[in-house]
């Protein structure tokens, strides 16, 4: 099934409370130039009543909810790594009261900062409620019955999807840099980031493209998981300048047989299960130099020219880090590129 775009990509309004110092001062200025000593207390007691010209921001997260931000958040409850990186590469690391064991794990350093849970996706909501967040800021799938708990104690929530490509990830960064008031630093973020895309797009435009085959897990043995259309990880092959041998696959993380991937003679193997980078989350790891000894696989292209690469799934975790990947996915195609040049 083809996911929906995201919600939040529509236009956001641009929030108000940026403009209401000016409009306070202005306005103070102003029953000053035009009184005498006597309207003092009457000019102190406008400048404190409630200015009308500020107005919440409003956004639409992706479960289609519409979320409140009266003032940029400076409570959050981070729950799940895809966000919870984010906002570090915001620099709101100091703002993030209580976290989730994945991200904690993913992310020491945010050092001592409470878990609200995640095993099993159960999460904590007392200890959520008693922290008092301003906003909670989560990755949906699996967390829907703690954004409804959340939600029906009027916690705010904002729900983000995890991205099936790199330039929604860079929309996500714009957005909260709209909700926590720090867009110049999400501009020059993914400024940043573009310039380095199209490094990689420059560098290697034109060349002959390499057919590449991603495997996430062997969770289950001859039937390993990989990545189709739709999904960050294709999304990071094209870029790079590569082609994906999944990318007709019916979902975004097919699981294949042996004579799937022998059958398309990939010329470069990457291995996200690699034992190079194993960590608890990994199923079944495997060393690219036991790729060869799966049956059928040793006369693939890619084994027989030693290319095939362990790979950091971090990099694919969420986060500014899926530059890095693009990059390093990049320089393995161009030595896979240059083992089958004639």
């Amino acid at each position: 099934m083809s996911r929906p775009a995201p919600l939040f990509l529509r236009s956001r309004p641009r929030p108000m409370w940026l403009l209401a110092p000016i409009s306070i001062a202005i306005a103070t200025l102003a029953l000053v130039a035009c009184s005498d000593g006597d309207d003092v207390a009457a000019t102190a007691t406008a400048s404190d009543a409630p200015d009308p010209t500020v107005q919440p921001l409003i956004v639409t997260d992706d479960t289609g909810a519409q979320v409140e931000i009266a003032a940029p958040p400076r409570r959050i409850v981070a729950v799940l790594p895809s966000v919870t990186y984010l906002l570090l590469d915001l620099g709101l690391g100091d703002r993030i009261v209580a976290s989730d064991n994945f991200s904690l794990e993913a992310a020491p350093e945010m050092g001592d900062v409470p878990s609200v849970g995640g095993e099993g996706f159960a999460f904590n909501l007392e200890l959520t409620t008693a922290l008092q967040p301003d906003l909670i800021v989560i990755a949906t799938g699996g967390t829907e019955s703690f954004v409804d708990q959340a939600r029906a104690l009027d916690i705010p929530v904002l729900a983000l999807d995890f991205p099936s490509s790199v330039d929604e990830m860079l929309e996500q960064v714009i957005l909260l840099g709209d909700v926590f008031d720090v867009r110049d630093e999400a501009a020059a973020l993914v400024a940043d980031l573009r310039a380095r895309l199209d490094a990689v797009s420059a560098r290697y435009a034109g060349l002959p493209p390499v057919r590449v085959y991603m495997e996430l897990d062997q969770s289950t043995p001859t039937r390993p998981f990989s990545v189709g259309p739709g999904s960050l990880h294709d999304d990071v092959i094209r870029r790079a300048g590569g082609v994906n041998i999944l990318s007709d696959a019916a979902s975004a993380f097919p699981q294949v047989n042996y004579e799937t991937i022998i059958a398309a003679d990939p010329d470069l193997i990457l291995l996200l299960n690699s034992a190079e980078f194993t960590s608890e989350l990994a199923s079944n790891p495997v060393s690219p130099a036991q790729i060869g000894d799966r049956p059928g696989w040793g006369g693939l292209t890619a084994v027989r020219n030693g290319n095939v690469v362990g790979v950091d799934q971090a990099l694919f975790g969420g986060g500014l880090r899926i530059v890095d990947a693009v990059e390093q996915v990049a320089q393995a195609l161009a030595r896979a590129r240059a083992a089958t040049a004639p």
